[in-house]
């Protein structure tokens, strides 16, 4: 089977990470699988070892690809572009919604009930938000993300440990993710504990970045803080069993997320994480076992909670373990892959295997 995946942006984010993977397992399950991206914005590098299968364009140099590849299922990723283009192959069309964005996920009321087979979401909560949009009977699957085999590892390179442990956040510096929140969390541990705090992410804009130094200062937090900007997806396996190392932890303060991919990849490598107690977190995080959820309007709570972890080695020995176990359950490729491929046969034959 031939699937072409695409997407808008190649960028440095949760959607190439679960693209790398797909090309990195899927042919272990006879899938010959193939990525477009109508742009590049600086993502391509998450590809490396992969980038014959990788490809960048518009959309007639796109058409002509299909062309000559005929895939038997492209699926479109939060592109809704794609969907009209006048492709001359009998590809199974599919829509993947992985966008946390809502003012980004407007076509999803324009889907054609015709055209579109499924709709392919990362997480219940997910699927809860596309149902809401659509209006023509399209079914939506949940079909979990793998994590990376990178991640996965038992050994992994550290970069050098502080001497103080890392409290990290991970992701762009923007206002859904709320990095500010993360700043006000670390401003009140670190008035209690030692701790070194990482913002690991980027921004393309220089306001975000002007602002992260005010609010850090105003926080008096500036001393501590370390912006690990611009990381190539290769680094964060070893940026993440840093933080382990360290003795520190994971915090998330997003406002919503379609799966959380930065905390899924943070749980395989063994770090305790703390994250807001909405959506696909709630999926994902075991509270109390597999890592520690807290409400996101009270960063006082997440504070107290990164505190008693900070202080108890134990506890973040279990916890970091046992949030090892879950995702290497549920979203390793040898798990989370073979889902995906029913899906996508499904799509292509309207039988499923089970």
């Amino acid at each position: 089977m031939k699937v072409l995946f695409v997407y808008q942006f190649a960028t440095l984010g949760g959607v190439e990470s679960v693209l790398r993977s797909r090309l990195e397992g899927l042919p272990a399950f006879g899938v010959d699988a193939h990525v477009w991206f109508l742009a590049d914005s600086g993502g391509l590098g998450t590809f490396d070892g992969f980038r014959d299968r990788v490809h960048v364009g518009g959309p007639q140099p796109l058409m002509a690809f299909v062309a000559d590849l005929d895939p038997d299922v492209i699926a479109s990723i939060d592109t809704e572009e794609v969907l009209r283009l006048p492709f001359e192959v009998k590809s199974a069309l599919i829509a993947e919604c992985h966008s946390p964005y809502f003012e980004n996920l407007g076509y999803l009321s324009r889907l054609d009930g015709q055209l579109v087979r499924v709709v392919l979401v990362p997480s219940a909560h997910q699927r809860e938000t596309v149902e809401r949009k659509i209006r023509h009977a399209i079914p939506v699957r949940v079909v979990p993300n793998p994590v990376g085999e990178a991640f996965l590892c038992e050994n992994i390179q550290l970069r050098e440990i502080p001497s103080r442990p890392i409290l990290a956040w991970i992701g762009r510096l923007d206002a859904l993710k709320d990095w500010e929140a993360f700043l006000e969390i670390g401003s009140l541990v670190c008035s209690t504990h030692e701790a070194q705090l990482w913002v690991v992410g980027d921004t393309s804009e220089p306001s975000a970045a002007r602002r992260l130094y005010r609010v850090a200062k105003e926080k008096r937090v500036l001393s501590s803080l370390s912006w690990l900007r611009a990381v190539p997806y290769s680094d964060m396996p070893s940026v993440l069993a840093t933080v382990k190392a360290s003795g520190g932890l994971v915090v998330s303060t997003s406002r919503n997320e379609s799966f959380g991919m930065g905390v899924a990849e943070a749980m395989a490598c063994s770090n305790v994480v703390i994250a807001p107690r909405i959506g696909p977190f709630e999926e994902l995080i075991s509270d109390g076992v597999t890592g520690f959820l807290y409400d996101r309007k009270s960063p006082a709570a997440a504070a107290q909670i990164a505190g008693a972890l900070l202080a108890d080695s134990s506890l973040r020995s279990r916890s970091g373990g046992a949030a090892r176990q879950g995702v290497m359950g549920r979203y390793s490729p040898t798990s989370a892959l073979p889902v995906l491929v029913d899906e996508l046969r499904v799509a292509l034959t309207g039988h499923r295997s089970y």
